[in-house]
């Protein structure tokens, strides 16, 4: 589970991390320097001197940090929250962080514990199997895989529910999904009580006042949504179908796969779409792929090409891209014949398509790659296309805090968006 400096994703991929320690609080970002991890402000300053062999970054006030193969945890001005005793951790959730020690040399078995925001170990690596806290509570295996035995303790590490469930997932909205020993789900509130009974052979967790639920297996599942009274909000219709995402959409499709005994492997023939809290389909379940609406547009796949329709149901840009990006700022990547530029949200082409690669929007610049695979050029454009840094990078990525991390000739460090180099240090790829 270590983090390395070198393994970064590439910026379609990456997911920009929000670091909430503060409203007062700079953004820290982390270098290195003679092989060891700092963390300096967004001048460049060096915060917190380089010392760590790796970590995950700042998130809640709190960073995973490295020191001789052992994890724990600093403050926002460098000080040991939690000495580096752990094989592995997580980012903080609901101010609590889930610890694991690996109980072989092969990291094959793992054992589970928590650590608080002040950084007292609430419960050290013990459980078979643990998640994330979410409404100040989370699900803890007593048992091991073969015979689970699913539980839920508070933040004081108390077990507040019984360790009697074949599975336990997350709170949500006050309820969480169980497997009893029949094999059936059901939801429990917070103290335990079956509120919504076991008679599903699957089930989600609760976000936007619906859950998702399973009927059949295999096959013959179907997909639908609950409310927190057990009512279905949306019938068990799909053959596929995914949670609510915090922005109130979830993924739902026609169909599973399609089992090919002949070829061993399965064959996607579903159609995909987008439906809201209602359950109405903003996006209807007839494309071949859809994106989560940004910005009030979904981009859609029909057939082999790509366009965008609005919560309406009404395309605004017919499908005529390879590719579709996420609108972002106003401004959505596309690509035709190899070729990547962007649109607006009424689907006029405001950056011509000219580039080998180009990404999201993000603090007003856009990476933008002018090179080819082999000899890749980067730099970011502005709203107009125009080039505020100029292709001159081997690779880079999103601005963030006002400033991007880039490589080039044998060097990686951030710059500001007038190009300038804040910091640097040799790059080992």
């Amino acid at each position: 589970m270590k983090i390395q400096h070198l393994i970064l994703f590439f910026v379609l991929l990456t997911t920009i991390k929000f670091s909430a320690y503060g409203q007062n609080s700079p953004y820290l970002f982390d270098f290195y320097e003679n092989g060891k991890v700092g963390f300096m402000d967004s001048t460049g300053r060096t915060v917190i001197a380089p010392r760590f062999d790796a970590t995950r970054g700042f998130e809640q006030g709190r960073a995973g940090v490295e020191i001789g193969n052992k994890w724990g945890f600093i403050d926002t001005k460098g000080n040991i929250v939690v000495q580096p005793q752990f094989d592995g951790v997580a980012d903080y959730q609901d101010s609590m962080v889930l610890v694991w020690n690996n109980t072989d040399e092969d990291w094959d078995n793992s054992i589970y514990g928590f650590v608080d925001w002040q950084g007292r170990i609430v419960r050290k690596p013990q459980f078979g199997m643990a998640h994330d806290f979410h409404d100040g509570l989370a699900s803890v295996n007593v048992g091991d895989y073969e015979n689970p035995r699913w539980g839920f303790i508070d933040r004081t590490g108390r077990m507040v529910i019984d360790a009697q469930y074949p599975e336990g997932s997350r709170f949500g909205q006050g309820l969480a999904s169980v497997r009893d020993k029949s094999g059936k789900e059901g939801f429990i509130d917070r103290t335990g009580r079956m509120v919504i009974p076991p008679k599903y052979d699957g089930a989600g967790y609760f976000c936007h006042g619906l859950a998702l639920v399973r009927i059949g297996t295999d096959t013959s599942a179907r997909y639908g949504f609950i409310d927190t009274t057990g009512r279905y909000v949306v019938q068990p219709k799909y053959g596929y179908a995914f949670n609510f995402d915090e922005k109130g959409y979830a993924h739902v499709k026609t169909s599973a796969y399609l089992h090919l005994q002949a070829y061993k492997r399965p064959q996607d023939v579903g159609k995909r779409g987008i439906i809201d809290p209602q359950g109405n389909e903003v996006v209807p379940a007839i494309f071949e792929s859809a994106s989560m609406p940004s910005e009030g547009l979904a981009a859609v796949q029909s057939g082999r090409k790509w366009g965008y329709v609005n919560l309406n149901r009404q395309y605004v840009v017919e499908p005529q891209y390879d590719v579709a990006g996420d609108f972002s700022e106003g401004l959505a990547c596309v690509s035709k014949d190899g070729k990547y530029g962007y649109i607006d949200r009424s689907g006029r082409e405001v950056i011509p398509l000219q580039f080998y690669k180009a990404y999201l929007f993000s603090e007003g610049l856009a990476c933008v790659n002018t090179g080819d695979y082999d000899n890749p050029q980067f730099g970011y454009i502005d709203h107009i296309g125009h080039f505020a840094i100029e292709p001159k990078f081997s690779q880079a990525f999103h601005f963030w805090h006002g400033l991007a991390r880039v490589r080039w000739d044998g060097f990686e460090g951030y710059i500001d968006k007038s190009g300038r180099i804040v910091r640097q240090w040799p790059s080992e790829l």
